[in-house]
């Protein structure tokens, strides 16, 4: 029997049995009834998505620090999401008069909201128009929409990006799941998505609050096309991609350090408030004419150094160092990108002490089952030069070049979703799916 079923059924507000859904030859008729405190109790930080009202940011562009239009509990209160970012605002329409094009002028009856049509999508039976920035306003649904030779439509409302995007894109195929959608330098579509979602883990006190040894684990799928294939099966060059970050020292979301050690950086905004000084980047990589037929993630991490406009973020010897083995290629995620299937990642940093040698990084891919596929280590790393600080920032996306700014192919889709996320002092994945095998009963 194939144990095939989500955490996000055993982590619920109230204790209750899912009916009704088969996946991959599991029933979960029989699901026990485990409330989330049972999740709680072995893991700090577990997000399923589901106790989320579904979300699309008011599809705000730009970036959006607080609580004001992050996601939220479905009891109202606020998540421990508390940032996003999004480049462009799309519209869900039906029942159009005639045909809108690329470039139209689009305003709101109601509203008075307008915007400029800069592509026209079609997908799973709906009609999605995506506007350039800057707009003015904002659509009201169910209002009626125009362009300016007076073609009509229905606004329906915007893409949710937290929701359940269907069976297939949530993991387990009950509940919800997030979507990220990248676009800033890429093209393609936008607006299905924030391209980055992010969570802070300190005390608002002291950039020494969080994690000196942080676990992260998630379930991953990609959409197809995401990875654009060549005829022969390679892939094209894959690029720099923000696939998630590990940040440390700060005390807001977008506030490195205490007061004086904020200014002691260059002043830089990715040393203030997006980055700090010392992190890890996790890319995506593969394609090309090196790693024509591999996909797989390198690290990209970051050290504070000195210079003459005061303290910056510097590369490091572990900076785009690939999380996998060349020969044996164990950590190497196409195959499950090939099969249109989900896979857990799961990474271990500790960030070390001071200018010491003792800082590490585990990575781990587990397949659907949980079976440990791959694993990468390093120890003996030097990860904190200066400031004596833990990890307290996660973010989710980012940014997407291909092979360079603007280069990316025509018709690439740039979207992936994540499902239980989870954070954590030790190791998560084996417990994890342990969890998921006792909470999943044969008739």
């Amino acid at each position: 029997m194939s144990y095939f079923i989500s955490v996000k059924s055993v982590a619920v507000l109230v204790a209750l049995v899912i009916t009704g859904c088969s996946k991959n030859g599991v029933n979960n008729d029989r699901v026990s009834q485990v409330n989330s405190s049972s999740l709680s109790s072995t893991f700090d930080i577990v997000e399923t998505f589901d106790t989320l009202d579904d979300w699309d940011g008011d599809a705000r562009v730009g970036y959006n620090y607080g609580t004001s239009y992050a996601p939220k509990e479905a009891s109202g209160g606020a998540s421990r999401w508390v940032y996003f970012t999004n480049d462009r605002k799309t519209l869900e329409y039906e029942s159009p008069s005639g045909g809108f094009v690329v470039g139209d002028t689009i305003i709101g009856e109601t509203s008075s909201a307008t915007g400029r049509v800069e592509k026209l999508i079609t997908e799973d039976g709906k009609m999605y128009m995506q506007l350039t920035t800057p707009l003015s306003g904002n659509f009201s649904a169910g209002e009626t929409i125009r362009n300016q030779v007076n073609v009509e439509a229905k606004f329906v409302s915007n893409p949710k990006w937290i929701a359940n995007h269907g069976a297939d894109y949530v993991w387990g195929g009950t509940g919800k799941s997030l979507r990220i959608n990248y676009y800033d330098f890429s093209g393609g579509i936008a607006g299905f998505g924030p391209s980055r979602l992010g969570m802070f883990l300190g005390d608002g006190v002291t950039g020494k609050s969080g994690y000196k040894k942080i676990h992260m684990f998630m379930m991953v799928k990609f959409h197809p096309g995401f990875f654009k294939q060549n005829a022969d099966g390679s892939f094209d060059y894959v690029g720099t991609l923000k696939f998630f970050e590990l940040c440390s020292g700060f005390t807001a979301p977008d506030y490195w350090g205490t007061p004086t050690e904020h200014s002691m950086t260059n002043g830089e905004p990715q040393a203030t408030t997006e980055y700090g000084l010392n992190y890890t980047i996790f890319n995506l990589f593969g394609g090309g004419a090196s790693t024509p037929n591999r996909l797989y993630f390198r690290e990209l991490t970051r050290v504070a150094r000195q210079n003459s406009n005061g303290w910056a973020a510097a590369a490091t010897t572990y900076d785009l160092r690939g999380l996998t083995n060349s020969v044996t290629r164990d950590n190497d995620i196409n195959q499950y990108y090939l099969d249109n299937d989900w896979f857990g990642l799961e990474v271990a940093v500790d960030i070390g002490t001071t200018n010491n040698v003792d800082g590490s990084i585990d990575f781990w891919i587990y397949d659907k089952f949980g079976n440990v596929k791959g694993h990468f280590t390093s120890n003996g790393e030097n990860r904190l030069v200066q400031f004596d600080h833990f990890f307290n920032k996660v973010t989710l996306g980012g940014n997407r070049i291909c092979s360079g700014y603007g280069s990316c192919p025509e018709g690439q889709d740039n979207r992936w979703y994540a499902d239980d996320i989870i954070v954590h002092h030790d190791r998560i994945g084996p417990t994890y799916f342990k969890i998921l095998k006792l909470n999943n009963h044969e008739n």
